[in-house]
């Protein structure tokens, strides 16, 4: 019966030879159940069937299971070692012999009409044989009921067996083997097969030992000895590589007897086994981390004893791999008991006059900053034995990495000789170890500059021998160092130009009380605002200074009262100083402060009401002084006034850095003027000059001009305009009989009380006439 329809395929197997494992769960229509498809590995001493040391013949039963429910046969298979090849290589198949494990037939590399064992145990009707040492094919033959793989047959799975010499090569690595299957109807499934070798013992990283103060560790020499603080638990930390390590089989082996006896794997009173935490389990080309902290009886007991503690590393994997690690020298890790040396460290700055200092920057949270500019570096050391302390520097921008509790990796540091070429290149001043060393304090200092640095992240890594002199190196450990710490700090190169915000209106009566407010914004996203110093400058060239201290990125500055008891062209700028003592000032602005003068009306009528007219100001006002200053940039007017009431405009029409160009009006007069150059204005056209005016100064584009009253022509524009103001000016020119003597009028006596006497007197008369008629 020929039947077309599809079919699931499972390949998966393990295979492990040497120290090999083996694992594929083929995808399709496949059995997927690891339990079915497997590899079984014998041969060994190791009873481990998933794994080999490799090295030896092995036998190897590959079962296949298939899970199609649909009845089509699988009737051929071929496996390809692939990349595999490499590590193995195909000796002969091996019969069933009633499914004992282990039994060999003789070799036959063509051999056909291998006995296959069938779920059942019986032989089935499948031939099989090897097209090279890599590759394997077996065929169902034809015609044969057991030549079948379907689990509607008694065989729904099968197993073939064949034996393998495995390499000797010890290595750890990853292999894809090639699986092909075809069914009754010559329908093809291909997938990829991935095993894994490990034939290595576990290899150790890095040893580091941590005494919370200072780090020692030394990835490759592995050189031993080591000073450190009896007073605090040691914490050592190991990095492992094993593909398949025993988590609960890392060990340090310590001897606590106060001699350099090596450790070794004994366990007696002298070897104290003590099984390492797993932090991060070890894999594949991934490190594994496993740390220890000493116990407090065993911290006694090592310096009590001898003052240092021994200890070696001992490590198992799943297939019986040991290692023991100690120094590259044969010697175990040694650790020399030693009283804590205290370190403190700061960094100052001189900028502008202003000391900024910052102590131990080793928080990562919190950001401290210092001056682009030369910085003071000092390590205050306290306790024996002192060494030789070095500097190194990263100034790459980056946060430092490794911080206090790590160990001497210099990557991305440089030495400090190397790197600020040009600057103080000695070891620290105090660098005679017979007179420092000793239980006193030493303070050693640097001078670095940290100039080209803005916005960057610094970091400083301090590392002083760990022996007091060469001679005293027991243990060979001259050469071994401690990082005392890494600090890091960001640098603060410059403070932005702050700007300053004018009012709408900039013209403000002499000595107001409220005054004129002014506000300077700054732009400092470093090391933030310290403080604001505003500069206010008068007309009179004089200058007042008024400082807000305030972290605020932006303040308000109002000027009032005496501060203003000038008339004319005010300027005013503010300077920010950042923390670290950079500082920038803002261009100016200018405001303007006038006299302001009152003028009344006459009564009218019988009513005694009153008019006044509205308050005006000047800039300059003849009327209360002879001269007056102004101050303006190119196109700005500025005005004044002979009788502190009619008003004269002074137009900057053109201000150069040595020149004035301006327009005089009420009649328009230009004039140019030269720096401290004086011209004389005729300003009513009378043939009398009336007012000088000399260019000053001209500064940053504003322009000072003094204005002066000439009093001969002076007085006669004022006596003009007060005429024309219908204004008395008694004695200097009123209007009409101004200035004539006046004649007293007598006083004339009045007749009304004679004529109203005489009226009473004829009423009385006229009244008395009648009275008498009567009678």
């Amino acid at each position: 019966m020929n039947k077309k329809f599809s079919i699931s395929i499972l390949f998966g197997f393990f295979l492990l030879v040497g120290l090999f494992g083996l694992t594929k769960i083929a995808t399709g229509e496949l059995d997927t159940d690891v339990a079915v498809t497997k590899v079984e590995i014998y041969g060994e001493a190791n009873d481990n069937i998933s794994s080999s040391q490799g090295g030896v013949e092995e036998s190897v039963n590959f079962t296949v299971g298939a899970s199609s429910t649909t009845g089509v046969n699988i009737t051929n298979i071929t496996i390809d070692l692939g990349t595999a090849g490499a590590n193995y290589t195909f000796n002969y198949f091996i019969n069933n012999a009633g499914g004992a494990e282990g039994v060999v037939s003789p070799e036959n590399l063509t051999l056909e009409n291998v006995t296959i064992w069938g779920d059942d145990g019986s032989d089935t009707g499948w031939s099989c044989s090897n097209l090279s040492v890599t590759i394997i094919n077996c065929n169902g033959t034809a015609g044969v009921a057991d030549a079948v793989l379907d689990p509607l047959s008694p065989n729904t799975t099968m197993v073939i067996r064949f034996n393998v010499t495995s390499t000797s090569v010890k290595a750890e690595g990853v292999f894809d083997w090639s699986l092909t299957t075809l069914d009754e109807d010559s329908q093809e499934n291909s997938t990829t097969v991935r095993s894994y070798i490990d034939s290595l013992a576990p290899r150790v990283i890095s040893v580091n030992v941590t005494d919370g103060n200072v780090t020692w560790v030394n990835d490759t020499q592995m050189i031993n000895g080591l000073l450190v603080d009896k007073d605090t638990r040691l914490k050592v930390n190991v990095n492992i590589q094993d593909m398949h390590i025993e988590s609960d089989s890392v060990y340090i082996i310590m001897n606590n007897s106060g001699t350099d006896e090596n450790s070794t794997d004994n366990v007696d009173s002298a070897h104290e086994w003590n099984r390492m935490t797993e932090v991060t389990a070890a894999g594949f080309q991934v490190d594994g981390e496993y740390t220890y902290t000493y116990t407090a009886a065993q911290m006694s007991d090592a310096f009590t004893i001898g003052n240092y503690t021994n200890f070696i590393i001992a490590i198992n994997d799943t297939y019986d791999n040991k290692a023991h690690i100690n120094g590259s020298n044969g010697d175990p890790f040694t650790l020399t008991m030693n009283e804590t040396l205290d370190f403190s460290v700061n960094l100052t700055t001189l900028l502008n006059s202003n000391f900024y200092t910052i102590n131990s920057p080793i928080s990562a949270e919190s950001v401290q900053w210092i001056a682009a500019t030369n910085a003071t570096i000092d390590v205050l050391v306290s306790g024996q034995p002192k060494g030789t302390l070095e500097l190194y520097i990263n100034e790459t921008g980056a946060p430092a990495a490794n911080r206090v509790t790590n160990y001497l990796d210099t990557t991305g540091f440089e030495f400090f000789q190397d790197l600020w070429v040009g600057y103080e290149t000695d070891h620290p001043s105090n660098n005679n170890l017979s007179t420092i060393d000793g239980p006193g304090d030493a303070t050693y200092s640097w001078s670095v500059n940290f100039e080209g640095n803005h916005t960057n992240n610094v970091n400083l890594m301090l590392v002083m021998n760990a022996s007091s002199v060469a001679a005293d190196s027991e243990f060979g450990n001259a050469e071994n160092y401690s990082v005392i710490a890494v600090y890091d700090f960001k640098v603060d190169g410059e403070t932005g130009t702050p700007t300053i915000d004018s009012p709408a209106s900039t013209t403000v009566t002499i000595s107001d009380a409220t005054g004129i407010s002014f506000t300077c914004n700054a732009v400092e996203p470093d090391s933030g605002v310290k403080e604001y110093l505003w500069t206010l400058s008068k007309p009179d060239a004089s200058t007042t200074t008024f400082t807000d201290s305030t972290t605020a990125t932006s303040v308000d500055r109002a000027f009032s009262g005496s501060s203003i008891n000038q008339a004319g062209d005010y300027s005013v700028n503010c300077r920010v100083e950042d923390t670290v003592g950079n500082q920038d000032t803002s261009t100016s602005s200018s405001f303007d402060v006038s006299y302001q003068t009152v003028t009344s009306g006459g009564s009218s009528g019988g009513g005694g009401s009153s008019t006044t007219t509205p308050t005006v100001s000047f800039d300059v006002d003849f009327s209360e002084a002879s001269v007056g200053t102004v101050k303006a940039q190119q196109g700005r007017i500025k005005s004044f006034s002979f009788d502190g009431a009619t008003k004269h405009t002074m137009t900057f029409d053109e201000v150069t850095a040595t020149t004035a160009t301006v327009t005089i009006a009420s009649n328009p007069i230009t004039v140019t003027l030269k720096a401290r150059e004086t011209q004389e204005v005729d300003i009513n056209a009378d043939g009398i000059n009336d007012i000088s005016v000399t260019l000053k100064s001209v500064v940053n584009g504003l322009a000072s001009v003094e204005i002066v009253k000439i009093e001969a022509g002076a007085q006669i524009v004022e006596q003009e305009e007060k005429a024309a103001a219908g204004i008395s000016d008694s004695g200097t020119g009123d209007s009409g009989t101004a200035g004539q003597p006046t004649t007293p009028t007598p006083v004339q006596r009045s007749n009304t009380g004679l004529i109203v006497t005489l009226l009473i007197i004829v009423a009385l008369v006229v009244v008395g006439f009648f009275a008498y008629k009567r009678k």
